[in-house]
């Protein structure tokens, strides 16, 4: 399991977008539906907020997939400063 803060820049084709401090591009390909629904990530309710997320790397098993890893959100929490 991973961990680390993200600032949610919104949903994409491909999946979740976040930044880290570094302002690299991380996108997150699944997510539990219950932080789906608390956090409104399809809406742009939480947008440019920052985020710890817990997650986790997996391969794809599609065929026609040419991306190798998924990156699915386990957990999240909201920091407020």
């Amino acid at each position: 399991m991973n961990e680390n803060r993200f600032k949610y820049k919104g949903l994409e084709y491909e999946g979740f977008v976040f930044f880290d401090k570094n302002n690299k591009r991380t996108v997150f390909n699944k997510c539990r539906k219950e932080l789906l629904e608390d956090f409104k990530l399809e809406k742009e309710e939480f947008v440019n907020e920052w985020f710890s997320i817990s997650y986790f790397i997996t391969k794809s098993i599609e065929k026609n997939d040419l991306s190798d890893d998924v990156l699915i959100i386990s957990d999240m929490k909201l920091i407020i400063e």
